[in-house]
């Protein structure tokens, strides 16, 4: 059973305009300065995230002693401080 475009025999069904250019299939390249500008800014963006995830993940940096961390860790405290 065929799923393509006739002499086709992949499994993946072309869309009307992909069979008319002989495309292979979709292709994720930019066609214009203003979707190379935006693919860049949001592969840009997801770099950020990804570096400040790890960054975070592996240093949190919460080192302050009264650092509300600290409340919940520490065991010795058995109620939880109230300011009057």
């Amino acid at each position: 059973m065929s799923h393509g475009a006739e002499g086709n025999s992949s499994l993946v069904a072309l869309c009307p305009a992909c069979s008319a250019n002989n495309l292979p299939g979709h292709t994720l390249v930019p066609r214009g300065p203003l979707e190379t500008a935006v693919f860049a800014a949001a592969l840009l963006i997801l770099l950020r995230v990804l570096v400040l995830a790890v960054k975070y993940l592996v240093r949190p940096g919460e080192l302050a002693p009264g650092h509300i961390k600290r409340a919940v860790l520490d065991d010795s405290a058995a109620t939880p401080r109230r300011s009057a």
